[in-house]
């Protein structure tokens, strides 16, 4: 976890302009400093109310398909830009 939240606020700072950093890193910070504290709380949530074996299943299930949906949207992003070049 550390690698990442290293290597993705170092590629962040480098690939964003200068006068857009700070705003750039304060949404990143915010979006990260929530989402975590929310998902521990849902995750403890639904492992109360089931079993923590189905919150696992579920968690599981959710980064899968915002990995899908990523891709897919990077994957779209790609083919409009290279139509979009040529």
């Amino acid at each position: 976890m550390i690698a990442f939240f290293a290597t993705a606020n170092s590629t962040l700072q480098l690939s964003v302009p200068d006068g857009l950093r700070g705003r750039v890193m304060a949404l990143w910070t915010f979006t990260f400093g929530l989402s975590l504290p929310l998902g521990q709380q849902a995750m403890g949530a639904l492992a109360q109310h089931t079993s923590v074996r189905t919150s696992f299943v579920v968690g599981g299930a959710v980064v899968l398909a915002a990995a899908a949906t990523a891709a897919a949207l990077h994957g779209l992003d790609g083919r409009q830009r290279s139509r979009s070049t040529t």
